[in-house]
Protein backbone atom coordinates (compact mmCIF):
# COMPACT_ATOMS: atom_id res chain seq x y z
CA UNK A 1 0.00 0.00 0.00
CA UNK A 2 1.11 3.55 -0.85
CA UNK A 3 0.29 6.85 0.66
CA UNK A 4 0.56 9.81 -0.34
CA UNK A 5 -0.06 12.66 2.54
CA UNK A 6 -0.88 16.27 1.63
CA UNK A 7 -0.42 19.12 4.31
CA UNK A 8 1.20 21.95 5.70
CA UNK A 9 4.68 21.18 7.37
CA UNK A 10 6.18 22.77 10.72
CA UNK A 11 9.15 22.88 12.77
CA UNK A 12 7.87 23.27 16.61
CA UNK A 13 9.59 23.87 19.77
CA UNK A 14 7.34 22.78 22.69
CA UNK A 15 8.07 24.29 26.17
CA UNK A 16 6.19 22.66 29.20
CA UNK A 17 5.41 24.22 32.38
CA UNK A 18 3.99 23.95 36.14
CA UNK A 19 1.56 26.20 34.93
CA UNK A 20 0.81 29.33 31.76
CA UNK A 21 3.35 32.23 32.10
CA UNK A 22 1.87 35.54 33.09
CA UNK A 23 2.28 38.80 31.49
CA UNK A 24 5.39 40.58 32.76
CA UNK A 25 7.25 37.34 33.82
CA UNK A 26 10.53 36.05 32.54
CA UNK A 27 10.65 32.12 33.25
CA UNK A 28 14.14 30.05 33.33
CA UNK A 29 13.88 27.11 30.50
CA UNK A 30 15.21 24.01 31.85
CA UNK A 31 13.55 21.53 29.58
CA UNK A 32 12.39 21.50 25.78
CA UNK A 33 11.28 19.42 22.86
CA UNK A 34 11.87 20.25 19.36
CA UNK A 35 11.53 18.95 15.74
CA UNK A 36 9.25 18.46 12.69
CA UNK A 37 5.17 19.08 13.13
CA UNK A 38 2.31 19.66 11.24
CA UNK A 39 -0.27 16.82 9.47
CA UNK A 40 1.97 16.21 6.67
CA UNK A 41 5.01 15.28 8.61
CA UNK A 42 3.22 13.84 11.62
CA UNK A 43 1.07 11.02 9.64
CA UNK A 44 4.01 10.56 7.39
CA UNK A 45 6.44 9.72 10.19
CA UNK A 46 3.96 7.66 11.97
CA UNK A 47 2.95 5.45 8.54
CA UNK A 48 6.71 5.03 7.86
CA UNK A 49 7.35 4.07 11.63
CA UNK A 50 4.55 1.69 11.67
CA UNK A 51 5.56 -0.11 7.74
CA UNK A 52 3.43 1.72 5.58
CA UNK A 53 4.73 3.53 2.60
CA UNK A 54 4.66 6.65 2.70
CA UNK A 55 5.35 10.22 0.14
CA UNK A 56 4.87 13.62 1.84
CA UNK A 57 3.53 16.43 -0.53
CA UNK A 58 3.97 19.59 1.57
CA UNK A 59 6.46 22.66 1.20
CA UNK A 60 9.56 23.91 3.46
CA UNK A 61 11.88 27.03 3.44
CA UNK A 62 15.43 26.71 2.06
CA UNK A 63 17.03 27.31 6.10
CA UNK A 64 18.51 24.91 8.61
CA UNK A 65 14.23 23.67 9.89
CA UNK A 66 13.43 22.87 6.67
CA UNK A 67 16.63 20.64 6.42
CA UNK A 68 15.75 19.56 9.19
CA UNK A 69 12.46 18.26 9.10
CA UNK A 70 13.77 16.31 5.48
CA UNK A 71 15.64 14.51 7.01
CA UNK A 72 13.64 13.37 9.57
CA UNK A 73 11.37 12.10 8.05
CA UNK A 74 14.13 10.71 5.33
CA UNK A 75 15.42 8.89 8.66
CA UNK A 76 12.44 6.64 9.21
CA UNK A 77 11.98 6.09 5.07
CA UNK A 78 9.62 8.52 4.33
CA UNK A 79 9.69 9.73 0.61
CA UNK A 80 10.61 13.28 0.24
CA UNK A 81 10.72 13.96 -3.42
CA UNK A 82 7.27 15.86 -3.20
CA UNK A 83 8.38 17.84 -0.30
CA UNK A 84 9.18 21.01 -1.96
CA UNK A 85 11.17 23.69 -1.01
CA UNK A 86 10.61 27.76 -1.24
CA UNK A 87 13.08 30.20 -1.52
CA UNK A 88 10.29 33.13 -0.96
CA UNK A 89 9.28 32.20 2.86
CA UNK A 90 11.16 30.12 5.65
CA UNK A 91 9.53 27.09 7.20
CA UNK A 92 6.43 27.40 9.29
CA UNK A 93 7.26 27.83 12.73
CA UNK A 94 5.03 26.38 15.81
CA UNK A 95 5.77 27.37 19.44
CA UNK A 96 3.60 25.39 22.21
CA UNK A 97 3.19 26.42 26.01
CA UNK A 98 2.46 22.93 27.65
CA UNK A 99 0.57 22.89 31.29
CA UNK A 100 1.48 19.54 32.42
CA UNK A 101 -0.87 19.61 35.18
CA UNK A 102 -3.77 20.20 32.90
CA UNK A 103 -2.73 19.19 29.77
CA UNK A 104 -3.91 22.68 28.47
CA UNK A 105 -1.83 24.33 25.74
CA UNK A 106 -0.82 27.57 24.30
CA UNK A 107 -0.10 27.26 20.76
CA UNK A 108 1.65 30.22 18.33
CA UNK A 109 1.38 29.13 14.58
CA UNK A 110 2.84 31.08 11.49
CA UNK A 111 1.71 28.32 9.20
CA UNK A 112 -1.07 30.81 7.76
CA UNK A 113 1.40 33.28 6.36
CA UNK A 114 3.84 30.63 4.91
CA UNK A 115 3.97 28.55 1.67
CA UNK A 116 1.63 26.62 -0.06
CA UNK A 117 2.30 23.27 -2.10
CA UNK A 118 3.27 24.33 -5.52
CA UNK A 119 4.37 20.62 -6.85
CA UNK A 120 1.64 18.84 -7.84
CA UNK A 121 2.54 16.31 -10.57
CA UNK A 122 3.22 13.24 -8.23
CA UNK A 123 4.53 10.96 -10.45
CA UNK A 124 3.00 7.97 -8.48
CA UNK A 125 -0.41 5.93 -7.86
CA UNK A 126 -1.29 5.99 -4.37
CA UNK A 127 -3.37 3.53 -2.83
CA UNK A 128 -4.75 6.30 -0.10
CA UNK A 129 -4.67 10.33 -0.09
CA UNK A 130 -4.70 11.98 2.51
CA UNK A 131 -4.74 15.73 2.91
CA UNK A 132 -5.13 18.66 5.18
CA UNK A 133 -8.12 20.99 4.29
CA UNK A 134 -5.28 23.71 4.78
CA UNK A 135 -3.96 23.10 1.72
CA UNK A 136 -7.18 23.10 -0.54
CA UNK A 137 -5.59 23.58 -3.96
CA UNK A 138 -3.39 20.45 -3.69
CA UNK A 139 -5.97 18.43 -1.81
CA UNK A 140 -8.33 19.33 -4.47
CA UNK A 141 -6.14 18.82 -7.43
CA UNK A 142 -5.31 15.18 -5.67
CA UNK A 143 -8.92 14.17 -4.99
CA UNK A 144 -9.86 15.06 -8.69
CA UNK A 145 -7.00 12.94 -9.92
CA UNK A 146 -7.30 9.72 -7.48
CA UNK A 147 -10.80 9.70 -7.55
CA UNK A 148 -10.90 5.79 -7.73
CA UNK A 149 -8.50 5.62 -4.84
CA UNK A 150 -9.19 5.93 -0.76
CA UNK A 151 -9.06 9.91 -0.02
CA UNK A 152 -9.40 11.17 3.66
CA UNK A 153 -9.60 15.07 4.38
CA UNK A 154 -8.43 15.93 7.76
CA UNK A 155 -10.77 19.14 8.53
CA UNK A 156 -8.61 21.64 10.23
CA UNK A 157 -10.79 24.59 10.31
CA UNK A 158 -14.51 25.30 8.96
CA UNK A 159 -14.36 27.32 5.88
CA UNK A 160 -16.02 27.46 2.23
CA UNK A 161 -13.01 25.71 1.14
CA UNK A 162 -13.43 23.05 3.93
CA UNK A 163 -16.98 22.87 2.73
CA UNK A 164 -15.98 22.36 -0.46
CA UNK A 165 -13.25 19.79 -0.37
CA UNK A 166 -15.92 17.77 2.30
CA UNK A 167 -18.15 17.00 -1.31
CA UNK A 168 -14.83 14.70 -2.82
CA UNK A 169 -13.39 13.37 0.09
CA UNK A 170 -14.60 9.48 0.99
CA UNK A 171 -13.90 9.94 4.92
CA UNK A 172 -13.46 12.93 6.56
CA UNK A 173 -12.26 13.95 9.60
CA UNK A 174 -13.82 16.55 10.81
CA UNK A 175 -13.21 18.38 15.21
CA UNK A 176 -16.41 18.91 17.08
CA UNK A 177 -16.33 22.46 16.08
CA UNK A 178 -16.33 22.29 12.46
CA UNK A 179 -18.94 19.31 12.78
CA UNK A 180 -21.08 21.65 14.84
CA UNK A 181 -20.82 25.10 12.35
CA UNK A 182 -21.80 22.78 9.46
CA UNK A 183 -25.12 21.39 11.34
CA UNK A 184 -26.03 24.60 12.58
CA UNK A 185 -26.04 22.09 16.33
CA UNK A 186 -24.23 21.92 19.35
CA UNK A 187 -22.59 18.43 20.32
CA UNK A 188 -24.06 17.20 23.11
CA UNK A 189 -22.52 14.30 24.62
CA UNK A 190 -25.04 13.19 27.30
CA UNK A 191 -27.74 13.42 24.15
CA UNK A 192 -28.08 10.20 21.88
CA UNK A 193 -30.51 12.31 20.22
CA UNK A 194 -29.00 15.64 19.55
CA UNK A 195 -25.37 13.25 18.34
CA UNK A 196 -27.73 11.37 15.81
CA UNK A 197 -29.18 14.76 14.42
CA UNK A 198 -25.94 16.52 14.10
CA UNK A 199 -24.81 13.32 11.75
CA UNK A 200 -28.36 13.06 9.75
CA UNK A 201 -27.61 16.51 8.87
CA UNK A 202 -24.29 15.77 7.98
CA UNK A 203 -25.31 12.69 6.03
CA UNK A 204 -28.39 15.03 4.00
CA UNK A 205 -25.33 17.20 3.11
CA UNK A 206 -22.80 15.29 2.28
CA UNK A 207 -24.60 12.14 1.34
CA UNK A 208 -21.29 10.48 -0.34
CA UNK A 209 -18.96 11.21 2.21
CA UNK A 210 -18.32 8.61 5.61
CA UNK A 211 -17.66 11.21 8.82
CA UNK A 212 -15.24 10.89 11.62
CA UNK A 213 -16.05 13.42 14.61
CA UNK A 214 -13.77 13.92 17.24
CA UNK A 215 -14.93 15.34 20.24
CA UNK A 216 -11.83 16.14 22.28
CA UNK A 217 -11.78 14.16 25.40
CA UNK A 218 -15.54 12.64 24.26
CA UNK A 219 -13.29 10.09 21.95
CA UNK A 220 -15.13 10.44 18.60
CA UNK A 221 -18.13 9.79 16.85
CA UNK A 222 -19.20 7.93 13.64
CA UNK A 223 -21.27 5.36 11.76
CA UNK A 224 -20.95 1.91 11.18
CA UNK A 225 -22.88 -1.30 10.30
CA UNK A 226 -26.14 1.24 10.54
CA UNK A 227 -25.56 2.73 13.82
CA UNK A 228 -24.05 5.51 15.10
CA UNK A 229 -21.04 5.13 17.30
CA UNK A 230 -19.09 6.99 19.85
CA UNK A 231 -15.83 5.76 21.09
CA UNK A 232 -15.41 5.31 25.10
CA UNK A 233 -11.92 6.48 26.74
CA UNK A 234 -8.78 4.57 27.88
CA UNK A 235 -7.96 6.71 30.75
CA UNK A 236 -4.30 8.30 29.57
CA UNK A 237 -3.17 11.13 31.89
CA UNK A 238 -3.03 13.61 29.12
CA UNK A 239 -0.06 15.99 29.33
CA UNK A 240 0.31 17.52 25.82
CA UNK A 241 -2.97 17.09 23.36
CA UNK A 242 -1.12 19.44 20.51
CA UNK A 243 -0.98 16.74 18.16
CA UNK A 244 -3.20 14.27 19.21
CA UNK A 245 -5.72 15.09 16.33
CA UNK A 246 -2.90 14.17 13.88
CA UNK A 247 -1.76 11.16 15.30
CA UNK A 248 -5.50 9.84 15.39
CA UNK A 249 -5.75 10.78 11.86
CA UNK A 250 -2.23 8.84 10.94
CA UNK A 251 -3.79 6.22 12.62
CA UNK A 252 -7.01 5.66 10.99
CA UNK A 253 -5.03 6.23 8.06
CA UNK A 254 -2.80 3.20 9.25
CA UNK A 255 -5.76 1.07 9.60
CA UNK A 256 -7.35 1.88 6.19
CA UNK A 257 -4.23 0.59 4.59
CA UNK A 258 -4.25 -3.01 6.45
CA UNK A 259 -8.01 -3.19 5.66
CA UNK A 260 -9.91 -2.73 9.02
CA UNK A 261 -13.80 -2.18 9.63
CA UNK A 262 -14.69 0.82 10.71
CA UNK A 263 -15.20 0.15 14.40
CA UNK A 264 -11.75 -1.11 14.75
CA UNK A 265 -10.28 1.93 12.67
CA UNK A 266 -11.16 4.26 14.93
CA UNK A 267 -10.46 2.02 18.00
CA UNK A 268 -6.96 1.88 16.57
CA UNK A 269 -6.81 5.85 15.97
CA UNK A 270 -8.80 6.69 19.26
CA UNK A 271 -6.24 4.41 21.03
CA UNK A 272 -2.91 6.23 19.23
CA UNK A 273 -4.25 9.51 19.63
CA UNK A 274 -5.61 8.83 23.97
CA UNK A 275 -1.41 7.91 23.95
CA UNK A 276 -0.27 10.24 22.27
CA UNK A 277 -1.45 12.71 25.02
CA UNK A 278 1.11 11.14 27.82
CA UNK A 279 4.68 12.49 25.91
CA UNK A 280 5.42 16.10 25.34
CA UNK A 281 6.02 17.17 21.91
CA UNK A 282 4.71 15.84 18.02
CA UNK A 283 6.64 12.50 16.50
CA UNK A 284 8.21 12.01 20.21
CA UNK A 285 4.56 10.97 21.09
CA UNK A 286 3.88 9.17 18.37
CA UNK A 287 3.04 5.67 19.99
CA UNK A 288 4.88 2.77 18.71
CA UNK A 289 2.05 0.32 16.66
CA UNK A 290 3.14 -2.59 19.55
CA UNK A 291 1.61 -0.13 22.34
CA UNK A 292 -1.45 0.44 20.36
CA UNK A 293 -1.74 -3.03 19.71
CA UNK A 294 -1.36 -4.23 23.05
CA UNK A 295 -3.91 -1.50 24.43
CA UNK A 296 -6.16 -3.03 21.33
CA UNK A 297 -5.58 -6.28 22.95
CA UNK A 298 -7.31 -5.16 26.21
CA UNK A 299 -10.15 -3.54 24.16
CA UNK A 300 -9.74 0.22 25.30
CA UNK A 301 -10.50 2.12 23.27
CA UNK A 302 -13.88 0.35 22.34
CA UNK A 303 -17.45 2.33 21.01
CA UNK A 304 -21.15 1.73 21.87
CA UNK A 305 -24.21 2.96 19.66
CA UNK A 306 -25.70 5.54 19.87
CA UNK A 307 -28.23 4.40 17.21
CA UNK A 308 -29.19 0.88 15.98
CA UNK A 309 -31.64 1.66 13.32
CA UNK A 310 -30.50 -0.02 9.85
CA UNK A 311 -30.33 2.40 6.86
CA UNK A 312 -32.75 2.68 4.75
CA UNK A 313 -31.62 1.63 1.15
CA UNK A 314 -30.67 4.01 -1.80
CA UNK A 315 -29.11 7.77 -1.81
CA UNK A 316 -30.49 10.81 -4.02
CA UNK A 317 -28.61 11.19 -7.61
CA UNK A 318 -25.56 12.93 -7.32
CA UNK A 319 -25.06 16.78 -8.85
CA UNK A 320 -23.37 16.66 -12.27
CA UNK A 321 -21.54 19.91 -11.81
CA UNK A 322 -20.00 21.20 -8.56
CA UNK A 323 -21.28 23.85 -6.74
CA UNK A 324 -19.45 27.55 -5.70
CA UNK A 325 -17.00 26.61 -2.67
CA UNK A 326 -20.04 27.15 -0.19
CA UNK A 327 -21.02 24.63 2.22
CA UNK A 328 -23.86 22.77 0.26
CA UNK A 329 -27.42 23.34 1.32
CA UNK A 330 -29.89 20.88 1.49
CA UNK A 331 -33.25 21.29 -0.39
CA UNK A 332 -35.36 20.25 3.24
CA UNK A 333 -34.09 19.82 6.42
CA UNK A 334 -32.85 16.53 7.60
CA UNK A 335 -35.87 14.42 8.89
CA UNK A 336 -35.46 14.42 13.07
CA UNK A 337 -34.44 11.67 14.85
CA UNK A 338 -37.02 9.71 16.60
CA UNK A 339 -36.42 7.72 19.96
CA UNK A 340 -36.50 3.93 20.57
CA UNK A 341 -36.00 1.86 23.37
CA UNK A 342 -32.40 1.08 24.29
CA UNK A 343 -32.49 -2.50 24.90
CA UNK A 344 -29.19 -3.15 26.60
CA UNK A 345 -27.18 -0.71 28.73
CA UNK A 346 -24.02 1.15 27.36
CA UNK A 347 -20.62 -0.34 27.77
CA UNK A 348 -18.14 1.57 30.51
CA UNK A 349 -16.29 4.08 30.11
CA UNK A 350 -6.03 32.23 -0.73
CA UNK A 351 -5.37 29.62 -3.02
CA UNK A 352 -5.58 29.73 -6.91
CA UNK A 353 -9.04 27.57 -8.37
CA UNK A 354 -8.86 24.10 -9.18
CA UNK A 355 -9.95 22.40 -11.26
CA UNK A 356 -13.56 20.63 -10.66
CA UNK A 357 -13.53 17.17 -10.12
CA UNK A 358 -15.74 14.31 -11.06
CA UNK A 359 -18.44 13.64 -8.89
CA UNK A 360 -17.94 10.21 -7.77
CA UNK A 361 -20.43 7.57 -9.49
CA UNK A 362 -21.98 5.81 -5.76
CA UNK A 363 -22.93 6.66 -2.24
CA UNK A 364 -20.57 4.91 0.40
CA UNK A 365 -22.47 7.07 3.56
CA UNK A 366 -25.31 5.55 5.02
CA UNK A 367 -28.35 7.53 5.26
CA UNK A 368 -30.07 9.04 8.11
CA UNK A 369 -30.27 6.86 11.41
CA UNK A 370 -32.36 7.14 14.53
CA UNK A 371 -31.25 8.34 17.94
CA UNK A 372 -31.09 5.96 20.88
CA UNK A 373 -32.61 6.70 24.51
CA UNK A 374 -31.53 5.54 27.67
CA UNK A 375 -28.47 5.23 29.81
CA UNK A 376 -25.91 7.52 28.12
CA UNK A 377 -22.63 5.80 27.83
CA UNK A 378 -19.85 7.36 30.06
CA UNK A 379 -17.29 9.01 28.20
CA UNK A 380 -13.93 9.58 29.93
CA UNK A 381 -10.78 9.85 27.16
CA UNK A 382 -8.27 11.71 26.58
CA UNK A 383 -8.96 14.59 23.92
CA UNK A 384 -7.74 14.11 20.18
CA UNK A 385 -8.27 18.30 19.57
Amino acid sequence: MKVLCIGVSSFEFTFPADEFPKENSKYSVTDKVDGSAGLAPTISYLLATWGIETYISSIVGSDDYGNFIRKELESVGVKTEYLDTSFDKPTSMRVSIVNKSTGGKILYDTSESTARIRKEEWALSPDIVVASSKEYHAAMTAFNRFADKITVLVADEYNAETADLCKYAKYVIASKEVAEKISGKQVNLQSPTTLAGIFNILVEKYYRTNFIITLADGGALFAADGQIRVTTGINAKAIDTTSAKDIFAGAFVYSLAVNYDMPKSIQVANIAGGLSTEKIGSHDSIPPLNSVMTALTQKLGGSVAVSNDKPAAGAQPAPTTQAPAQPAVPTQPAAPAQAVEQTQPAAPAAPAPAPTPAAPTSSTNPPPVTAVQGNQPTINNTPTQ
